[in-house]
């Protein structure tokens, strides 16, 4: 790169970026988060689907006020009741899902999943998260991962494919299997196989370009952690984002990669006026309160913990680049 910093670390910081790569190293699966509300929000689409299906409204407007009627008043388990899935083998298999997502110890995890699988024995999210409980090698994850989202394919068959992709994400019996395919990508990078997880991410991206699983995070970090410049620039020209701390300081690596150092520095003062907190996370200026956060918030600590998982591994493989970027931090 041909850039050299001046910038002297003292030991203090030494430490700290030392211990913020054990804190960032890529040992938490996305597909695999709770996510109790994104299963909420499945049920009930289901479940006015199929009450959906069983009409004929003639116009948009008479379908939107249908909905409307039927959701006043009514908690989610009410519409699925009144579309007989109360008693479907898949959303009791679904149910247990849940409970096993939050359960406090991993027997009750594995009994609970065990469980739901007898209900429903093609319930592709269980299946991903027993893989994950029970494979004990990377190898034998990624092979069971792999083995279950090529299944899932030809499940679907070809057609299916060409009429679908595109909006992907919006039929949702295919959201099981997009999570299958996080899941794999995940994995597969962490274990050094960088081109067949890009190629997972592309795959997905082309399916659902609107990217309602946030893959494209995952994405820029491998590009950016690889020194692919031009592809995270391809990416970051796509998704054009200015709210999200991952993008913000994606873009100021990737200016930075690119020996753009003044469009670099009038960007990363962009992202700490969004978000100041992940630059003091990574030198060890300040701590977040909770490293696990169930969620997070556009410039809050919280969101700066979610872009340092993502980016984290990025920035460290650039120790140059975190030289360069401590002048500016305070």
């Amino acid at each position: 790169m041909g850039k050299k910093s001046n910038a002297k670390k003292s030991s203090a910081k030494k430490s700290a970026t030392e211990k913020r790569r054990k804190q960032t190293k890529r040992s938490q699966n996305p597909a695999s988060a709770p996510g109790t509300m994104r299963r909420s929000s499945e049920k009930f689409n289901r479940a006015v689907q199929k009450l959906l299906d069983q009409h004929d409204f003639g116009s948009i407007e008479a379908t939107n006020n249908w909905l409307q009627s039927l959701i006043e008043g009514k908690t989610i388990d009410d519409i699925v009741k009144m579309a007989g899935l109360e008693d479907d083998p898949y959303e009791l298999s679904q149910d247990l899902f849940e409970q096993a997502m939050s359960a406090k110890d991993y027997e009750e995890k594995i009994e609970l999943l065990t469980e739901a699988m007898l209900l429903d024995p093609a319930n592709i999210d269980v299946k991903i998260e027993l893989i994950l409980e029970t494979s004990f090698t990377e190898r034998k994850t990624i092979r069971e991962l792999n083995r279950l989202a090529r299944e899932a394919e030809s499940q679907f068959g070809e057609d299916f494919f060409q009429e679908n992709e595109g909006h992907f994400w919006g039929v949702l019996e295919t959201r099981p299997y997009m999570r299958a395919r996080e899941a794999l990508a995940y994995r597969l990078y962490g274990c050094g196989r960088t081109q067949e997880a890009i190629d997972e991410y592309k795959g997905m991206l082309r399916l659902n370009p609107n990217d309602n699983q946030g893959v494209r995070e995952y994405l820029l970090a491998i590009y950016l952690e690889e020194g692919m410049i031009d592809e995270a620039r391809q990416l970051l020209d796509r998704y054009k984002e200015t709210t999200f701390a991952v993008y913000n300081y994606g873009k100021v690596l990737e200016a930075w990669l690119s020996d753009e150092l003044k469009q670099a520095e009038e960007l990363l003062k962009f992202a700490m006026s969004k978000n100041p907190h992940l630059p003091k996370y990574i030198f060890h200026i300040e701590e977040p309160e909770d490293w696990h956060p169930a969620g997070y918030s556009p410039g809050k600590p919280s969101e700066a913990v979610h872009a340092l998982e993502i980016l984290g591994s990025a920035i460290l493989e650039h120790p140059e680049f975190m030289g360069w970027m401590s002048r500016f931090v305070e």
